[in-house]
Order: C-alpha cells, then structure tokens, then sequence
C-alpha cells in the first residue's frame, strides 16, 4: 500500500510508519497466530464482534430507555447494512464499532449507578478505541466534558472524574504516543 507520511527504513527490508493506529494489526496478528493465514481466522472473531455489538448497542437502548425499544435497537443493528459488510472484510470498522459502543455502555452504566470504576474502565476502553481508529481522538474532549456535566454531586466532584476518565485513556495511548516519539521525533498519538 502506499505510504503517505513518515516512514524510517528500519533495514531493506522493514520500515516503520505512523499511517496505521496498532490495536487492529494486532487483532489481525493473534487471529492469524490462533486461526491460520486463512479468511476465517479473522471471519469468525469479527463474526462474534459483531454480534456482540448488537447485544451492546440493546444494553445501551434498554439503559437509556426502555426493555422494547432496547429490543428494536438491537434487532436494528442485527440488519444494518454497515455491520454486516464490513464484517467480511479485514477493516477496521468491526472492532472500532463494538469498543466505540462498550465503551460508551460502561460509561452511561457508570453514570447512573455513580460506578468511578465503569467509568475508568469506559476510559480506558475509549483509549483503545482510539488505537483502533483515530476518528475518535477529537471527540475525547467532548466526552470528557459529557461526563464532567452528567456527573452527579456537584460540580468538583464532576471534574475530577472525567480528569480521571482521561488520564485513563491518555495511558491507554500513551506507548504509540512514546514509540511514535523515538522513532519519529514527534510525541504524537495520531497517524
């Protein structure tokens, strides 16, 4: 494929780039050591993703609303177009859906139960979600304020969790950000 931006040739025959976020390759690589260099080695697990995004998306309706709605949602991911064609295809989209989608589950559970921990966790599955893809680095923000105006006990209390929410994700992130900085010169988490 061809490289667009940094590359440093590592010997003739490996070089190292920042185009590709590092958590799909490495989802690829332990289907590939597990499964086989065959279609199926990644067909299967982005199969159960997939299903196991409709059942977030109904926890995510039900949490919101109500038992039936939560029960359409879910029958309405079961046959969105989207889902169902790129989960055939070794694309990022599979994955970066279902942790987009658990992520903002636990976040939303945390909420209403007042659960810190959900909510570090949803921090540090948004982090690598944002290894996935980084379609999502510049809404963090928007998260991080989401949460810091929805928690409940005031308004200290509030900015402490979402700080606490993004320090998560930023560890999370942080090694691409380090290696990206010794191999490139730049402290940088996006590709």
């Amino acid at each position: 494929f061809p490289i667009n931006g940094d590359k440093k040739i590592l010997d003739d025959k490996y070089y190292a780039h920042r185009n590709i976020p590092p958590l799909y390759p490495l989802f690829l690589a332990f289907c590939f050591y597990f499964g086989g260099a065959n279609m199926l080695a990644y067909f299967i697990p982005q199969l159960i993703i997939s299903s196991v995004t409709c059942l977030t998306i109904y926890l995510i309706a039900e949490e919101i609303f109500d038992r039936r709605t939560a029960l359409w949602a879910g029958l309405l991911m079961v046959f969105y177009p989207d889902l169902i064609f790129w989960m055939n295809y070794a694309r990022t989209e599979t994955l970066f859906v279902f942790l987009l989608t658990l992520g903002f589950l636990l976040l939303i559970k945390g909420n209403s139960k007042c659960n810190i921990s959900l909510i570090c966790i949803s921090g540090f599955v948004l982090g690598l979600t944002c290894l996935t893809r980084i379609t999502l680095i510049p809404f963090l923000l928007f998260i991080f304020f989401w949460q810091w105006m929805s928690c409940r006990g005031g308004e200290k209390k509030g900015i402490r969790i979402a700080l606490l929410m993004a320090f998560v994700a930023i560890v999370v992130m942080l090694p691409w950000a380090v290696r990206n900085y010794v191999l490139f010169g730049k402290l940088t988490v996006f590709t």
